[in-house]
């Protein structure tokens, strides 16, 4: 049984998300209805955040990121943060991640939809 309990799950394969899905997405984060890993301040809070983390080894967690890319996203919607907060951040029970070319795809959508700034040197 013990040698049950040290073996790990393989990770899912990750599957880019669709046009449609990092439009969504996109809507959600310029709403402020999405919170990431970017809006997390200090590092060591990311656990706490999104705490599924928090029972995955570092090496699992190290991984997962890799495998996703240099530079991956870890997201949640802010309807599924759990009733409490730890430093100023939401706290998730789950969480999902954007690969770094699906990353790079949210934040080019988002300054697509994004309305043009104000002229603030207009009389």
């Amino acid at each position: 049984m013990t040698e049950e309990l040290d073996k790990e799950t393989p990770p899912k394969p990750y599957v880019s998300k669709t046009d449609r899905e990092i439009h969504e997405l996109a809507l959600g984060m310029l709403a402020g209805t999405i919170f990431t890993d970017r809006h997390i301040r200090n590092a060591h809070d990311l656990v706490s955040v999104f705490m599924p983390l928090g029972f995955m080894s570092s090496d699992s967690i190290k991984k997962m990121l890799e495998s996703l890319g240099p530079n991956p996203l870890i997201y949640q919607h802010t309807s599924k943060a759990a009733p409490m907060a730890l430093n100023g951040n939401p706290c998730f029970w789950s969480f999902a991640v954007l690969s770094t070319e699906d990353t790079k795809r949210l934040f080019d959508k988002m300054e697509e939809l994004r309305p043009p700034e104000e002229n603030h040197d207009a009389p």
